[in-house]
């Protein structure tokens, strides 16, 4: 499985290099990742325990929605791709919206972080300074 987010400092290209070091999940049964991201080296395992942490909240309220409830997140993104068709402006709406929540860990929130981040340049997350989302 890939991951469905492209995050700065992802171990994509990795992965082939990084699996090699890995033990087989016959010896070890839990997988610890600090620095989940993208998820690339989570996703190209098949550890059946996994402990997935980062420091960015809401990737990880992202990671807990889809979790919780894949469908309404599939969704709320569907929404957004339809408004995001007849509204040039709405990804700033969207964008407004999510750093007027920053505190809220929802669904919703989570179905923006990701609608933003597909959509902005270069599909990177970026904050500035107050931790306000502020790519263009």
């Amino acid at each position: 499985m890939k991951p469905f987010l492209r995050w700065a400092g992802g171990k994509q290209n990795l992965i082939k290099d990084l699996l090699r070091y890995l033990p087989p999940t016959k010896e070890v049964n839990r997988y610890f990742e600090p620095f989940l991201g993208a998820g690339s080296l989570f996703f190209a395992t098949d550890y059946k325990k996994c402990f997935l942490s980062d420091i960015n909240k809401d990737l990880m309220n992202c990671y807990r929605a889809i979790k919780e409830d894949p469908k309404l997140i599939a969704k709320s993104l569907e929404r957004h791709n339809a408004n995001f068709q007849v509204d040039e402006q709405y990804y700033y709406k969207v964008r407004d919206r999510f750093n007027k929540y920053l505190e809220e860990k929802s669904l919703k929130q989570a179905a923006r972080f990701i609608f933003l981040i597909h959509t902005s340049f270069n599909g990177i997350y970026r904050v500035n300074l107050k931790g306000k989302y502020n790519v263009p």
